[in-house]
Parts: structure tokens; C-alpha cells; sequence
């Protein structure tokens, strides 16, 4: 038996080179598939969580994936409360709408 730092059902981070870290979830430990050679496996295969897209992991190592923190899932998550609502307006041009998003109020400063 291996011993793997993850099981299956954690939420990890995969390092997809170019792409950046995205966000899975491991769904089986000891991968293969069926063209490799005897003997050679995979730590993990992952689901990734933006488009459940199936990966897998070639080292059981942190360069590789890593436990999701909940710093990652908090920035995964969030939507910027300065994003740009972008609108398609009547002639097929786009504007973009602050309004919905920021909550300004003109007047006096008051201490609080």
C-alpha cells in the first residue's frame, strides 16, 4: 500500500504549468491508464472543479499539487466588488455599469 498525503475527496491545487493552479478534488489514488507500462502509475487523478476536466498527477509532490488552503478557495470565490458589469447596449456596443457594484454616497464626513 502507498502512502499518499491525500485521499480521495480532498480539495487540492494542481500546478497546470501555463495555465496557472486550479482547484480539483481527487477522485482516485494508484491512476493508470491502460497504454503505460507495467508497473507505472500516477499518484492521482483529479477533477478539476472550473470545468471537471479529468487530470492526473505525475509525483506525489507539492510542486505538482498541494492541499487546497482557505485562502484559495477564498479568492476562487470571490467576485471583485470593483469587476467591471460589462452591458450590451441597444446599438451592440458594450458600456460598463459601476453602478450595480459600488455603493457611493456623496455628502459630509462624519466621525464614527
Amino acid at each position: 500500500m502507498n502512502n499518499f498525503r491525500f485521499e480521495v475527496g480532498t480539495l487540492v491545487m494542481c500546478n497546470l504549468g501555463e495555465q496557472g493552479w486550479k482547484l480539483g478534488r481527487i477522485i482516485a489514488t494508484n491512476y493508470r491508464e491502460d497504454h503505460w507500462g507495467q508497473g507505472e502509475f500516477a499518484p492521482y487523478q483529479v477533477a478539476l472543479e472550473e470545468n471537471y476536466s479529468l487530470i492526473y498527477v505525475p509525483l506525489d509532490d507539492d510542486r505538482y499539487c498541494r492541499e487546497a488552503l482557505k485562502e484559495d478557495l477564498r479568492i476562487i470565490g470571490r467576485k471583485d466588488a470593483l469587476a467591471e458589469d460589462v452591458v450590451e447596449m441597444d446599438n451592440g456596443q458594450k458600456s460598463v455599469n459601476l453602478n450595480d457594484q459600488l455603493n457611493c454616497h456623496s455628502g459630509d464626513l462624519v466621525d464614527y
